[in-house]
């Protein structure tokens, strides 16, 4: 098996107890790669849940999101999510970082001049959303992906009615819950460009 001749090789080259620290790093990692999404997914699939103490479901939905995300090169991502009414359990972000935290996540203000607004003021969110400000900052911060997850997230209807800047790149296995797309930055400089005046939208969630 090249894994464990590998792990004999790295023993032999590393002196003491030096080397048994690096070969148990090194297998907690493999295993860790080896199960973490079959993991999440079964968390989502399992019937009875397999975790009762701390159940996942539905905030797991996303695996598929989180394992397209997981490569060997970084993604800049933008995270947008709504409030759930709840505890905020929507707002699942860590797994969007990497395996290897190799990506960054960023919140992008979908408001004009960029404040972040609170929830509860739902009417001044409304008259402050500009869908082409928002562009412009995804532009400048140099994102790539932006995921997006439910409830009532009003940059999911901004992409899904521009699909030339916003291309579909990944989704939960369900359809509903959480979407990715990969920013189009030609497209989108077009769009910012435009003389158009901006959209808006009809939902206070962000």
């Amino acid at each position: 098996m090249p894994a464990l001749a590998a792990l004999a090789l790295i023993g032999s080259l590393v002196p003491g107890r030096a080397a048994g620290l690096l070969v148990t790093s090194i297998g907690v990692y493999s295993t860790r790669a080896t199960f973490r999404y079959p993991i999440y997914r079964a968390t989502v699939e399992s019937t009875p849940a397999p975790y009762d103490l701390i159940p996942l479901a539905p905030f797991v939905v996303a695996w598929q999101i989180w394992s397209d995300l997981d490569r060997a090169e970084p993604f800049r991502i933008a995270y947008a999510v709504g409030w759930d009414n709840f505890n905020g359990h929507t707002a699942f972000r860590y797994p969007l970082l990497g395996s290897r935290l190799q990506n960054t996540v960023l919140y992008v203000p979908p408001t004009g001049d960029g404040e972040v607004i609170d929830y509860r003021e739902r009417d001044r969110l409304l008259a402050r959303l500009d869908f082409r400000a928002w562009v412009r900052r995804l532009i400048e911060q140099r994102v790539e992906i932006v995921v997006a997850a439910v409830p009532g997230v009003p940059k999911l209807g901004w992409m899904q009615s521009h699909p030339n800047v916003f291309v579909p790149f990944s989704k939960s296995p369900d359809g509903t819950w959480t979407w990715a797309f990969r920013l189009v930055s030609a497209e989108a400089e077009a769009l910012v460009d435009a003389s158009a005046p901006p959209d808006t939208a009809s939902d206070g969630q962000d």
